[in-house]
């Protein structure tokens, strides 16, 4: 093989070191232009079956990918928007040609409502011209092109993504071949147009069958699930045509600048993979759940699935709390609550969720009850929550030794009548909880085994929380019991310091209770569909 073979194989394995996506990193300001399935839609349904619908833009694609690697993204897609609406005066309006509001890239994904809801005329490249948009024709293809226009007078050197619309039949139909038709005028439109890329979702994007639906859509839009695995697609795309052509990015930093490396590589419809085949249809692999899958058999980039939940409230005693062991000059241990690096904050920075830290080294189920919780005044619907992880049960089963209790002690609509074991107190605290956000998520930890002889104790906090699970709505079992790392000798050299985790044991922490609860969305998404909706009066049908 020649040095000029062998140093190409070399790059082409250091690129897959760098998950697929991960390129599109590269842009630190980014706007998306879009319609309802950019602007992070739901339906809700009132009480008479009419419908509502609901611009939640916190859940959108754009909020995602955002979140995921870091970029700032501008939303600039809203409900029913079409390419003429938005040449014709909103987005003047909302201020989206001022020179504040310039990004590095662009992702226009227009054409459903110009071309289906209203019928509009397809047009063709013929009738645009980039240098004199307002010749434009008076269709799609001329207001597209008048878009794109006016968004380069502000900023010449941006990089744009033309989306296509994803094909939603294998058949082809009518519908199937004005999408391929919308496609084909955006590659044209990609030859047209300085740094303007096809993002083909008509060829590579799955096509969605009912599997697919019931786990990515709530009605005709998209689920929090489905604008996950949007933003992956997305993420996905562009990294293609960056590492396609990566001199064709090199200067993606100095755009807005006057700064020049060698000239700013221009690249014109390069849009072919010359490798043929789809690098989208495995994103399916994400959600899918096998039968035979165990809980943590994945570990989850960006959280996976848990990403959904906007709020989380992590309740615990110290190895929630993120304490760490200091030694003193005489000897004595110190023990230091820091939280920025429990693994609950590790969540909130892989999620981007904003994550409530209810913890405390020494925490009981009778201490969060009888004290803690009002001194703290974490009762305040301020610390309201959409899904809540308690890790309760070391303290007060392992070292307190306390009376465990049965399901049978707990009252969900009365528990005031719970007697006092670690059963009653826990059921109080979710009882308490359910009334300030009655439709939140619940997840329950159980401890790891661990071989110091008291995994029987293990077992039965395990089995309680277990049954508690059916007790309680919405509310599911993290077994670390059964699935979690054995906390051996070898495991706590490289996981623990003195008593309690280290840095790294907090971060491994953080990844299993992500991983687990993406295992438990994927295998019930129906029951998570509707997750945007805790806190308010919304619904779309009466949750499972």
């Amino acid at each position: 093989m020649d040095n000029e073979k062998k140093n190409k194989k070399a790059l082409c394995g250091a690129l897959r070191t760098v998950p697929e996506g991960a390129f599109s990193s590269i842009f630190r300001t980014l706007a998306v232009v879009g319609d309802s399935l950019s602007a992070g839609e739901f339906e809700s349904r009132a009480a008479d079956g009419s419908p509502g619908f609901h611009d939640m833009r916190e859940y959108s694609w754009g909020a995602y990918l955002g979140r995921m690697y870091g970029i700032r993204v501008t939303n600039m897609a809203r409900d029913g928007m079409t390419a003429r609406e938005f040449r014709d005066g909103w987005a003047d309006q909302m201020g989206f040609f001022s020179p504040a509001a310039a990004c590095q890239a662009y992702v226009i994904a227009l054409g459903i409502n110009d071309l289906f809801t209203y019928g509009g005329e397809l047009g063709t490249v013929d009738e645009v011209f980039p240098d004199e948009p307002e010749k434009n024709g008076r269709n799609f293809a001329g207001n597209l092109g008048w878009i794109i226009s006016k968004f380069r007078e502000i900023e010449p050197r941006a990089r744009f993504f033309l989306m296509a619309t994803p094909r939603h039949s294998a058949e082809e139909n009518p519908a199937v071949l004005t999408r391929k038709a919308h496609r084909d005028l955006l590659r044209e439109m990609c030859g047209l147009f300085p740094n303007t890329y096809l993002l083909d979702m008509f060829e590579e994007f799955p096509l969605i069958y009912e599997e697919e639906h019931r786990a990515l859509f709530m009605g005709d839009h998209m689920s929090p699930m489905g604008y996950i695995f949007m933003a992956r697609a997305v993420a996905r795309l562009i990294d293609r045509h960056i590492r396609r052509d990566p001199r064709a990015f090199a200067e993606v930093p100095f755009i807005g600048t006057g700064l020049r490396y060698h000239g700013d590589p221009v690249c014109r419809g390069e849009n072919e993979d010359e490798n043929g085949g789809s690098h989208i249809m495995d994103l399916c692999e994400t959600f899918r759940f096998d039968e035979n899958e165990k809980p943590l058999d994945r570990v989850v980039p960006n959280g996976g699935f848990s990403a959904i939940f906007r709020t989380v409230a992590c309740i615990g005693d110290s190895l929630s709390s993120g304490e760490f062991e200091s030694k003193r000059e005489d000897g004595e241990n110190g023990y230091h609550d820091m939280f920025e690096y429990s693994w609950g904050q590790f969540i909130a920075r892989d999620t981007g969720a904003k994550v409530h830290n209810l913890s405390r080294g020494g925490m009981t189920a009778k201490g969060y009850w009888t004290d803690f919780a009002d001194s703290m005044g974490y009762w305040d619907p301020k610390y309201a929550a959409q899904a809540y992880i308690i890790a309760l049960g070391v303290n007060d089963l392992i070292y307190c030794r306390w009376e465990p209790g049965s399901v049978g002690d707990i009252h969900p609509d009365e528990p005031e009548k719970n007697p006092e074991n670690f059963a009653g107190y826990y059921g109080r605290i979710i009882s308490r909880l359910k009334k300030i956000q009655p439709r939140a998520r619940f997840f329950l930890m159980s401890m790891p085994k661990e071989d110091d002889g008291l995994d029987g104790i293990r077992e039965t906090h395990r089995d309680l929380l277990r049954d508690m699970t059916k007790v309680f709505r919405h509310t599911y079992l993290l077994d670390f019991y059964e699935y979690f790392p054995a906390q051996t000798e070898e495991y706590k050299e490289f996981f623990y310091t003195g008593s309690h985790l280290d840095p790294m044991g907090y971060v491994l922490t953080a990844k299993a209770v992500e991983s687990y609860i993406d295992y438990l969305v994927r295998k019930d998404p129906r029951a998570f569909a509707e997750v945007p909706f805790i806190g308010s009066d919304l619904k779309f049908k009466e949750e499972i």
